[in-house]
């Protein structure tokens, strides 16, 4: 910050003269321009690398988005099929249970048969 003195133009002698050396290096509005035009660049390059990237990674999300939705599909066309492979499994799971309570029936008739069907020839 200046001192009071320098700006009034009073007698801050030492700090005035270190000012003096100080002006000389200060941008003239051509520097300033080119620096102002350089940042300019600098971001406009930012922002075209941004939007690349930007769209590159749009491009994976749909990528990955698909992907996911074909492999739910996939999954859930399996669980249906095996939904179906297992009702197919229990409809003759039962059936089989029916046949062989039928044939245990049927062997317990003819067992018992066997039994009483001599014992009354003999009588």
């Amino acid at each position: 910050m200046l001192a009071p003195s320098c700006v009034r133009g009073g007698s801050g002698g030492g700090v005035c003269d270190g000012l003096r050396g100080v002006m000389h290096v200060l941008p003239t509005p051509q520097i300033t321009a080119l620096e102002r035009g350089r940042k300019v660049e600098e971001l406009q390059k930012r922002l075209v690398e941004s939007e690349m990237l930007r769209t590159r990674y749009n491009r994976k999300v749909t990528l990955l988005k698909d992907q996911l939705r074909t492999i739910s599909q996939s999954a859930d066309q399996e669980r249906t099929l095996n939904e179906h492979n297992h009702q197919i499994l229990r409809e003759e799971l039962t059936t089989v249970k029916q046949s062989f309570m039928d044939c245990q029936r049927r062997e317990n008739a003819v067992s018992w048969d066997s039994i009483w069907l001599p014992s009354l020839t003999m009588e």
